[in-house]
């Protein structure tokens, strides 16, 4: 009886150990961020481990939405990586303490206006096995930059290529009405002109009874995107052109946005270029020198031969119409320092520097470039064609 009685007392003891502990609540991993984030501006996330009993390899991990970078700041003695928008922390030794924190800045999109989801792991070992703890997906908040005061519907900006010859480019940044699916955007193009598409960004491009149209039967998704064209007068014009137009939503249009006095329209000075990007500084540089018949010779840029496998690449800039130029020519312009290759693509040259096999060699060179070119970035090519990186991030943990 007494037998009886000590085996169920054990048998009560064990359930209630079971069903009040859990291998897992050992350690607890909760990550933060600002509640609400300014697009454009960095933002920390910070994470906080407690421990409990697990000690030795550890990992953390964050899934960065597409098309945002981080860069370390506390660490606590883990490896930072970042690969494929994978943000990673590995310790092969947690740190001492119980309970510990580490941090990182994240690189946000200055046109972001949408709450972005940030799910995240942490895997620790216990003896033989390896445990995870899920963590609460953290909410980018960037829905308040997309009512910034004075942020405009529809901005314009007008370019200058040869104004002595009337070439203009004609950029359009849309930033798109939520809950709206079609619309059109309408440019009248003053008498004299003649109009090229450069980029419809998805949508249906007409040019007729001097009105430039892109059609969308259905908008783009992203909040902010951009259409571009070519203006060509067709004679000598005695000032620079003046172009109004309007956005159209739904497909009886009945809601509009005048772009009249919406947004400025830059008319530079004859002879002068109006950018705003150093890479476009360079472009326009090479292409103000396709006129000049004094360019010097022997500049013709470097065109690599093929290389076989994954690699990555910076470019810094990408024109149409120019001259081809070689390394003396950007060290004695910008004094790069830099090897500079020439790729031609689809009537691009594009110029780019560096060549890594790794996409964090890559970014981290990218980091030190943009000291002097705030727009440059990275680009992947397998076998000399060019794909994207989450591509060759794929191909090289296949080979690797």
């Amino acid at each position: 009886m007494i037998k009886t009685l000590s085996i169920a007392i054990s048998a009560m003891v064990f359930l209630l150990i079971s069903l009040f502990s859990d291998p897992e609540a050992k350690v607890s991993v909760v990550s933060s961020v600002a509640p609400k984030l300014t697009a454009g501006e960095d933002c920390l996330v910070s994470v906080t481990v407690t421990k409990g009993d697990a000690s030795g390899y550890a990992r953390l991990q964050q899934l960065l939405p597409q098309g945002l970078t981080a860069i370390p700041v506390e660490t606590m003695g883990g490896q930072f990586e970042m690969e494929d928008n994978l943000v990673k922390l590995v310790w092969q030794n947690l740190p001492s303490e119980n309970s510990f924190t580490v941090s990182y800045k994240i690189h946000t999109d200055p046109n972001e206006t949408e709450v972005k989801s940030l799910p995240g792991t942490f895997y620790y070992a216990e003896g033989n096995e390896t445990r995870k703890v899920v963590l609460d997906p953290l909410q980018l908040d960037f829905s308040a930059s997309a009512t910034k005061s004075g942020k405009e519907e529809v901005e314009r900006k007008i370019v200058a290529i040869t104004p002595a010859s009337g070439e203009y480019k004609v950029e359009l940044t849309i930033h798109r009405k939520a809950g709206e699916h079609t619309a059109r955007f309408i440019d009248n193009i003053p008498t004299g002109y003649t109009v090229t598409t450069i980029n419809s960004h998805g949508g249906k491009f007409l040019f007729s009874n001097q009105q430039v149209i892109f059609q969308w039967a259905q908008l783009p998704a992203e909040p902010v995107f951009q259409v571009s064209y070519n203006l060509n007068a067709s004679g000598p014009q005695a000032e620079n052109p003046q172009v109004t137009g309007m956005l159209v939503y739904g497909e009886d249009g009945g809601e509009q946005t005048n772009v009249a006095s919406a947004s400025a329209t830059v008319t530079p000075a004859a002879g002068t270029v109006s950018v705003d990007k150093p890479s476009e500084v360079i472009a326009a540089n090479l292409v103000a020198e396709e006129t000049q018949k004094s360019s010097p010779p022997n500049m013709m840029a470097y065109v690599p031969a093929p290389q076989k496998g994954i690699f990555f690449k910076i470019q810094i800039a990408a024109t149409k119409k120019s001259p081809v130029r070689n390394d003396q020519y950007f060290q004695d312009k910008y004094h790069f320092g830099q090897h500079v290759d020439l790729t031609e693509y689809d009537g691009w040259r594009k110029y780019m520097i560096g060549n890594f096999d790794s996409y964090i060699s890559a970014a981290d060179f990218n980091k030190r470039t943009r000291e002097k070119i705030p727009d440059a970035f990275v680009v992947a090519y397998r076998n000399a064609e060019r794909i994207t990186i989450r591509e060759a991030m794929a191909g090289n943990a296949v080979t690797n």
